[in-house]
């Protein structure tokens, strides 16, 4: 048996994107292995001479990390003892068994085989192999924790990314006080919203254990005072997601001892039945308690709070727990590629939410909605810094716009220019749009721009940045759009909900900047700029699924990057079972 775990652990080890291979198959169980007790040891010898063995690590995103983690302790083992393998060693196994509670995916680290190897007593012909084996097993998960299994600009994500490589020593410290075990049940980034949606992930795993969800298909909107077999569906949605505020209709939503979630019981499972919820209202009636339960869903999907069930309700509702569960799973893989370093003032623009917020210090200090780009005219997932703010910009209608958009209108009504003041340049010249034969002109032959004003598409201020996309955050004359559910809606520039308090976060330690002020410049009537000292970090980023204090919060996927994501995850997969 103990040849036949050997092997097994081999092939585990060996496949695409597994850990290290360790070596030859060990003898015979009865060469029991005697950890030495001092540096300069067979075992610490045997470690140091095999971590300098081409292939060592394979596997590991950085084999240095093997190196840091074994340096840390002297190269001694790190799982062997007097007595054979160590009580930490099976805790470090039980974890990594358990690296689905990170979403992740146990068979990356060859727990099973890791679980019989520790069955037998180590051996002295492959006890150093072994305790690298169970090492690089322990890194990779931890390495995957802290910074996920993708590169993320395979996943069309271009925000700044530092890979994170302090937990090998950090485990190794742990190891040496007695501590592993704590240490690998915080892994992962120290962010308190990973921690939090780890922890909502733990309820959507027992919920998409239980196969019973209904589905409510397509059909007619669903009205406060409706009667309908449909109607009772919905409620035991609600009920399974813990939205519907009556609570006799649910068991378990608090933890039990332990903090363990329960999953909710739906009592009044049967929507023939016509039992009572409350006092007056059964089950397919679409009564006052139901309507709360469906506002609190749409709040939590950024949907609009009609308390109908329309359309986009339905969709939402039809997404199973299985289906959740993997968006936060995404969710889980994309925080992990947050910057550890975000500035001390930094602002983060979640596109699926269309929200930006503004941290300083850690804390929140500003959130308000954006517009952000349509689905054909995306605005991209990157990192970059805010310079200057411009106050009553002019705009230079891009060529891309102008091509798609501005001259159709211009060769419907040449008025069309001067009716929103946008001017016509030939090489720097003004130029009459009246004397141009628009129909036989091309998108690159002028260059069009707006002046500043009430009525130009960058409001009264444009907060610049520095990269080659020509993607910038601004003000809007077109406030109506922040108060709609869905707002994938620019042509790629972020505009801001409130640019005032914005340009007031920004301006702050330069001093002498209060909302009056900037108001006045935003209305000046020529254009001027003020430099942002310093520079303001600023990401861009893509997260469908996260939580803060409440309930995790999903959105929509508006341009397909979960599908990308979960593609690259899926390929991996199968890499590895090939």
């Amino acid at each position: 048996m103990r040849f036949l775990g050997r092997a097994v652990l081999m092939c585990a080890l060996a496949a695409p994107g597994a850990a290290w291979v360790p070596g030859p198959a060990a003898a015979t169980a009865a060469e029991t292995f005697a950890a030495p007790a001092t540096i300069g040891g067979a075992a610490t010898t045997a470690i140091g001479t095999l971590l300098r063995e081409p292939g060592v690590g394979t596997g590991l995103r950085d084999v240095r990390l093997l190196d840091a983690f074994y340096r840390a302790l002297g190269y001694r083992p790190a799982w062997q003892g007097q007595s054979g393998w160590t009580e930490d060693a099976h805790r470090v196994v039980r974890r990594l068994r358990d690296a689905g509670t990170h979403g992740l995916d146990a068979a990356d680290y060859a727990s099973d085989a890791l679980n019989n190897m520790l069955a037998a007593a180590p051996s002295r012909a492959g006890a150093a192999r072994d305790d690298i084996a169970l090492t690089v097993a322990m890194l990779r998960f931890l390495d995957h924790a802290s910074n996920g299994r993708i590169k993320p600009s395979l996943a069309g994500w271009k925000v700044w990314f530092h890979p994170r490589s302090a937990f090998a020593v950090e485990a190794a410290t742990a190891v040496a006080g007695g501590r592993i075990a704590d240490y690998l049940d915080r892994a992962g980034p120290p962010d308190a919203r990973y921690a939090a949606l780890r922890r909502e992930r733990a309820r959507y795993a027992e919920l998409a254990a239980d196969a019973s969800y209904p589905l409510l298909g397509d059909g007619p909107t669903l009205r406060p005072g409706d009667t309908d077999p449909a109607v009772g569906v919905v409620r035991r949605q609600l009920a399974i997601f813990g939205d519907l505020p009556s609570a006799p209709s649910m068991v378990g939503h608090a933890p039990r001892d332990g903090g363990q979630w329960r999953q909710p019981q739906f009592l009044l499972a049967s929507a023939e039945t016509g039992a009572s919820v409350s006092g007056d209202e059964d089950l397919l009636y679409f009564g006052e308690s139901l309507e709360q339960g469906v506002q609190a869903f749409q709040r939590r999907h950024g949907l609009a709070v009609d308390g109908v069930v329309g359309p986009a309700t339905r969709r939402a509702l039809d997404k199973t727990p299985a289906d959740r569960l993997r968006q936060i799973d995404l969710g889980l893989e994309r925080l992990r590629w947050l910057p550890a370093q975000r500035g001390a003032r930094h602002v983060i623009v979640n596109i699926p939410a269309a929200e930006l917020t503004a941290f300083e210090n850690g804390v929140e200090r500003l959130r308000m909605p954006v517009v952000t780009g349509q689905a054909d005219w995306e605005t991209p997932v990157f990192s970059d810094e805010i310079v200057n703010l411009k106050f009553a910009p002019t705009w230079t209608i891009p060529y891309n716009i102008v091509r798609d958009e501005t001259l159709a209108h211009v060769r419907r009504d040449p008025g069309y220019l001067t009716a929103n003041k946008i001017r016509v340049l030939w090489r720097g010249e003004e130029v009459d749009p009246w004397t141009v034969d628009w129909h036989s002109a091309g998108p690159g032959d002028f260059t069009f721009r707006q002046d500043s004003g009430p009525s130009s598409a960058l409001g009264g201020v444009r907060f610049s940045l520095t990269n080659d996309f020509s993607i910038y955050l601004h003000d809007t004359p077109s406030k109506r759009y922040f108060g709609r559910a869905a707002r994938a809606l620019s042509h790629g520039c972020v505009r801001v909900g409130d640019p005032v308090a914005l340009a007031e976060f920004l301006l702050a330690p330069q001093g002498g900047w209060d909302a009056q002020r900037i108001r006045a410049e935003m209305n000046g009537s020529r254009e001027r700029f003020q430099n942002v000292r310093p520079p303001v970090p600023v990401h861009m980023v893509y997260i469908t699924a996260w939580a803060e204090d409440g309930p995790v919060q999903f959105r929509n996927d508006v341009y397909g990057l979960d599908r990308k994501l979960a593609d690259l995850l899926d390929a991996r997969t199968r890499g590895r079972s090939s």
